[in-house]
């Protein structure tokens, strides 16, 4: 098949990584086990010679030979390989960059696939993007994220005590979280995350 796998792109903190981990529970449901190897590509990303080489050989090596369907997950894949020709690319890029190239075209994709994600998608090299299924992962609508914070706010409320049964103190932090989102230009599920953190605990709904 001409892809090994599937590139996301799109801003930080809109769910690309998350994405891929339910897409793999999905395909475990309905194919049996499939195994997710998460990757942290500037954890790989070394420059002393040879050691990012050696590991990313090894990650796919040990992936085809795990006995199982495996996904490989490279998040942020743009700290690990640089776009031949870059300005910030150093010599040590070229050789992880060339690498990856012949370790994905001579992967098995019936055992192992590659699901890369990056949010600064000009970095990546056309050399990767030809291997692996461009997607791109928008910002949400203001009316999404706030149902996403709806459903947040609900799964993690109080079962007992003061705030169990106060609906009212949740459509508050609901409003403010909603007016806070307003004002940004870019926002993502990862600020619905960190404001309803927060107020929940300005208002001592989650005790520290």
């Amino acid at each position: 098949i001409p892809f090994r796998g599937f590139l996301l792109e799109g801003p930080p903190g809109n769910g690309k990584t998350e994405i891929a981990k339910q897409a793999v529970r999905r395909l475990s449901l309905e194919l049996g086990e499939v195994f997710l190897r998460f990757v942290d590509s500037a954890e790989i990303a070394r420059p002393r010679w040879g050691d990012a080489e050696k590991e990313l050989r090894n990650i796919f090596r040990s992936s085809e030979e795990c006995g199982k369907p495996c996904i490989l997950l490279f998040d942020d894949i743009d700290c690990l390989m640089i776009k031949r020709g870059s300005s910030i690319a150093r010599e040590w890029h070229y050789s992880i960059d060339a690498l990856m190239f012949h370790e994905l075209d001579k992967m098995n994709p019936s055992k192992v696939l590659v699901i890369a994600t990056t949010n600064r998608p000009s970095l990546i090299d056309y050399a990767l993007r030809s291997r692996l299924y461009a997607i791109k992962i928008p910002s949400l609508p203001l009316e999404e994220l706030k149902e996403i914070a709806r459903y947040l706010l609900d799964s993690c409320w109080p079962t007992y005590g003061p705030f169990a049964n106060d609906d009212s103190i949740k459509e508050d932090i609901l409003n403010v979280i909603l007016n806070s989102l307003k004002r940004r230009k870019h926002p993502s599920i990862r600020d619905v995350q960190h404001l309803l953190i927060s107020e929940c605990i300005k208002r001592g709904v989650w005790a520290i």
